[in-house]
């Protein structure tokens, strides 16, 4: 296939859908995140050659200066404001107080910003700085994505070779209180229970006359009855409340099925059904009220599935969210070793900061090099000077790791979808699997500045309200280094202040990152060598102040460098930075969000029955990095 780059421009750019209501492109934001390239190879290599030079020991003096507002949470009290709000949790500044049970509205403690929290936005940094591996990624974490490729039905079963798939044919079974269409019956659901086996009357034509359509049950019974000809067993799979939804399903098992018929499955697929199910009992995740999570459903022989024939991919629902083969590490293994180091050789990053892990073969367990202490605010005579007044954040979603538009690369040949395992062009209605595909990660997830900050009016259980740090607060802390090379030392000092100490590019800590909180700037005030040597049978112990040239600390026409240098700049921090924003038009609380934004990306070039990707996130580097909101 030829290479495909760019997204994607189609003649109509109001998004025809086959003369239905059009989506239309309206209000331009930059997305709060975006990805720091990764590399060709993340360069490995045994610990010990990163100790072989000459080594330095002492420490860095450091002060940050807050540049938006700075949250941090005290969580010795989840009620700290008194919020009248059920499940509404507060939280006031990160402080050494145990404030637990106290009203916090006229109290004040002294702030402090501790270590983990620069530590951590520093091992990320130095990671992106250096080409390291991505020591964070999260093997738990489940990658999925709902696809629209409708499955087929089946039956689990287990024999002496292990699980396979018994094929069958869905007939559609009308529920009340819809009434009866011709050849139809409808029944009482809540007389049903999920697996339980029946007999009915297959109708003579398929459903509305449409050959597409499956056979709807003209009858249903118990037990078999020959004499009003019900007798075709089945097996009643009950599925979940979808808008305007009026059949459930019996399951009719294909007749004579031989061993070569069998779908054979393997643990993992019976896994990755497992994993499914636990998706929809996420509430984080299923936020349809209405959607119970599948309660009745049980993993286990004889549960009904959907499938798809060629990639398995087991689901309770013909239309559902995929739990992928792939895990996180395997595709950033294979995209070039950018996975968690694992062995004796090790990153840049791991050498420094240090790791544990584990390769299945032995423990490794490197200690770092590196201590932060936390950092004090300075010297205040009322405290209440630190901070901004009591405020409400807006809410804060959790990564959605399923919008692949955004957390994947375009694939460098032509597909109108892609996720962590497959690629598909659709082919008519038919989906039509990509063979030259091969999955990649965008990159280092990485925020940018905004100089403004997004709040709430009304506390929910999904937000929280907190009192925040203002901005131009000044804090100090130190880094103790320890015997680490004069090449660590100037690559650690570039990660700090970004460059320099002069320059506007700054850190992202804290909570409320999306939202425009949490920009601060790191100045390097002072580094000091310390050296202990033997001199005239003397043991001598000498502290001096140094200067770090950091000229050649990094090589500043590489495209990850250009892309921090951009991304941290808080002088061009870009306009309403916010997530996507859909309108479906349908009013409502799931009318309107980010969730829209994505349905109407799939579907503003293509029918919602073939959804294609229409745009993708832009990269750093683009002269452009906003993309528009959409509205019916």
């Amino acid at each position: 296939m030829p290479g495909y780059n760019g997204n994607r421009s189609y003649n109509n750019n109001n998004g025809s859908q086959g003369g239905r209501p059009r989506w239309t492109e309206t209000t331009a934001f930059t997305n709060p995140y975006n990805f720091i390239t990764l590399g060709n190879k993340c360069m490995k290599k045994p610990y010990e050659e990163y100790t072989k030079s000459p080594l330095k020991t002492g420490w860095i003096e450091c002060t940050l200066t807050t540049k938006t507002p700075l949250f941090i949470p005290n969580t010795t009290n989840e009620d700290a404001f008194r919020i009248n709000t059920k499940d509404h949790k507060s939280y006031d500044f990160f402080s050494y107080d145990d404030i637990k049970g106290q009203d916090r509205n006229k109290e004040f403690s002294e702030p402090v910003i501790p270590a983990s929290s620069i530590r951590g936005a520093m091992r990320a940094m130095y990671e992106a700085v250096t080409d390291s591996c991505m020591s964070t990624a999260d093997d738990e974490k489940i990658l999925y994505k709902r696809t629209p490729i409708p499955k087929l039905p089946g039956m689990l079963k287990k024999d002496d070779k292990g699980w396979y798939i018994h094929p069958a044919e869905r007939v559609m079974l009308k529920f009340q209180p819809f009434p009866p269409l011709p050849n139809e019956v409808s029944v009482n659901i809540n007389n049903y229970h999920e697996g339980q086996e029946v007999y009915i009357q297959k109708s003579t034509t398929r459903h509305m006359g449409n050959p597409n359509m499956p056979y709807v049950v003209s009858a249903i019974a118990d037990k078999k009855d020959i004499k009003n000809n019900i007798t075709v067993l089945g097996y009643v799979h009950i599925g979940e409340y979808m808008h305007s939804k009026k059949y459930e399903s019996v399951f009719v098992l294909e007749d004579n099925l031989n061993d070569k018929n069998r779908i054979r499955v393997t643990e993992e697929d019976v896994e990755n059904l497992r994993k499914t199910l636990k998706l929809y009992e996420d509430r984080t995740i299923n936020i349809t009220a209405r959607h119970k999570g599948y309660p009745q459903y049980e993993v286990k022989e004889g549960a009904l599935v959907y499938y798809d024939k060629d990639r398995i991919y087991m689901t309770p629902s013909c239309i559902s969210k995929e739990v992928f083969n792939n895990q996180l590490k395997q595709i950033l293994n294979k995209n070039s070793g950018y996975n968690p180091c694992s062995s004796k050789e090790v990153c840049s990053a791991c050498a420094l900061f240090g790791m544990i892990a584990n390769d299945g073969k032995e423990n490794t367990a490197i200690s770092s090099r590196l201590r932060f202490t936390d950092a004090q605010a300075e010297p205040r005579t009322n405290k209440n000077e630190y901070y901004e007044k009591i405020t409400t954040l807006s809410e804060l979603a959790s990564p959605k790791v399923s919008s692949t538009e955004f957390y994947m690369e375009k694939p460098f040949v032509h597909a109108d979808l892609w996720n962590y395992d497959y690629a598909i062009n659709w082919k008519g209605y038919s989906a039509e699997i990509v063979k030259e595909y091969k999955p990649r990660i965008r990159g280092r997830k990485v925020y940018w500045h905004s100089k403004t900050t997004i709040t709430s009016t009304e506390p929910t259980k999904r937000n929280s309200t907190v009192r925040p740090v203002r901005a131009g607060i000044n804090f100090t802390f130190k880094i103790y280094f320890d015997r680490i090379t004069e090449e660590e030392l100037k690559k650690l000092v570039w990660t700090l202040n970004l460059g320099a100490n002069e320059n506007a590019n700054c850190h992202k800590i804290g909570k409320g990152k999306p939202i425009g909180f949490g920009s601060v700037k790191i100045k390097v005030d002072t580094v000091v060598e310390r050296k202990v040597e033997i001199k005239n049978n003397t043991l001598t112990r000498s502290e001096n102040k140094i200067t770090v040239d950091l000229k050649d600390a990094v090589n500043l026409n590489s495209n990850n460098i250009k892309e921090i240098l951009k991304i941290t700049d808080f002088s061009k921090a870009p306009n309403n930075v916010r997530y996507p924003m859909g309108d479906s038009g349908k009013g409502g609380e799931n009318g309107v969000g980010p969730h829209q934004w994505f349905i109407a990306n799939k579907s503003f070039s293509n029918t919602p029955m073939k959804p294609t990707i229409y745009k993708t996130l832009p990269k750093i580097l683009d002269s452009n990095n906003t993309l528009k909101d959409y509205k019916m």
